[in-house]
């Protein structure tokens, strides 16, 4: 694993989250079925026009936004505009030049995940940056991760669009280039996932749980640890978490009977991010990981999403008694008189503070510090 020196004050509530992102820098996981040769030119193929009366077999030797060139056997090369190529063959390209612009782009987002340890921002607006030039399928991962770790609660409606708009160009892979970049879909899908837990849609993350179950049939640590995590909560009772039976039930049918394992770490009940994706440059997994547990998930390029989902991250809850501090009581008064001059009495409002909350409006949430859960239990 590559060493990457990191300056930060230990106390900064954000320290811990360019700490991570130090660690994603120095390993990305390698999925050697991403990029290995199940076809000597996975383009080699036959490319048909949009009428569909001709057609030629080739391989895609180069293309520019409009055109691609196709190279035959012989070694003829033929211009085609990609506008007139069928439409199925125009989404394949699409694809492949997905694959081949991350491939070509990963010694520059390698370069921004070292640079976010010391430069966050930047280095997230570049990842942004990247991902909306080109069709790249992990800067949009890398960049939606950075956000919604961030203590900026209003970040991470940005996440879930960069992560949204990356998974679609992957789903677009998996449909016509299935073996690549498997790892960095299941990434993907399992982030959301969290993501949308905490946008309060449980039965929206099973479902991207268990597309990532479906893409990926040996189950991988982050997939079956969230899966457990929520049927955990759903179950317990005065469950918070408003789980569907039917989607209960499907992620009790995905979880394997013997739960895989991460090197022995006990990790706590905390839903986790996963920054792996494929790639032909990067490292094996460490073999020996660090002993403090939070470096070990670090190391193995996970993190823990320590938002309260009891408090929505705001350290607080409301009161249920009143409406912002405030309740209206009833008191009977003298409303007026009547024309012999005998007053007749009524209900009159008042808004007096609430007793419930001392006129606070709510509480401290009672399971978390300022919005955010401690790592272990």
């Amino acid at each position: 694993m590559l060493s990457v020196a990191v300056s930060l004050d230990p106390k900064g509530e954000n320290a811990m989250q360019y700490l991570v992102f130090a660690v994603l820098a120095s390993s990305c996981f390698f999925n050697s079925e991403a990029f290995g040769q199940p076809k000597p030119n996975p383009t080699l193929r036959q490319w048909s026009d949009l009428s569909g009366k001709f057609s030629i077999t080739a391989s895609v030797a180069t293309w520019t936004d409009n055109e691609v060139n196709l190279s035959k056997s012989n070694g003829d090369s033929i211009p085609v505009r990609r506008s007139k190529l069928g439409k199925p063959d125009q989404a394949f390209l699409e694809a492949w030049i997905s694959i081949q612009e991350t491939k070509q782009d990963e010694a520059k987002v390698q370069t921004l995940i070292d640079n976010i340890a010391t430069a966050p921002e930047a280095s997230t607006e570049s990842l942004i940056a990247l991902h909306k030039e080109q069709s790249n399928l992990v800067a949009g991962l890398i960049a939606s991760i950075a956000l919604a770790t961030s203590t900026d609660f209003k970040k991470l409606d940005e996440a879930k669009r960069y992560l949204d708009a990356t998974l679609l160009r992957l789903r677009k892979v998996q449909k016509h280039l299935p073996d690549f970049h498997k790892q960095t879909l299941v990434s993907a899908l399992n982030d959301s996932a969290v993501i949308s837990l905490r946008q309060k849609r449980p039965d929206v993350a099973a479902s991207l749980l268990i597309e990532a179950a479906e893409v990926q049939p040996e189950m991988h640590y982050s997939v079956y640890h969230n899966m457990s995590i929520m049927l955990s909560i759903a179950s317990e009772d005065g469950a918070r978490m408003d789980l569907s039976e039917a989607k209960r039930k499907q992620l009790k049918k995905f979880l394997p009977t013997v739960a895989p394992t991460l090197a022995g770490l006990q990790v706590p009940k905390r839903f986790l991010y996963c920054g792996q994706f494929d790639s032909e440059t990067s490292k094996s997994p460490p073999q020996n990981v660090p002993t403090d547990q939070q470096a070990a998930l670090r190391a193995l390029m996970l993190w823990p999403e320590l938002t309260c989902f009891f408090c929505s991250g705001t350290g607080r809850k409301p009161c249920p008694n009143c409406a912002r501090g405030v309740v209206t009581i009833k008191k009977m008064e003298v409303l007026g008189f009547d024309s012999r001059g005998e007053p007749f009495v009524g209900p009159k409002n008042y808004n007096v503070p609430c007793e419930a909350c001392k006129g606070a409006a709510g509480f401290r949430c009672p399971a978390c510090q300022n919005g955010r859960l401690p790592f272990n239990d």
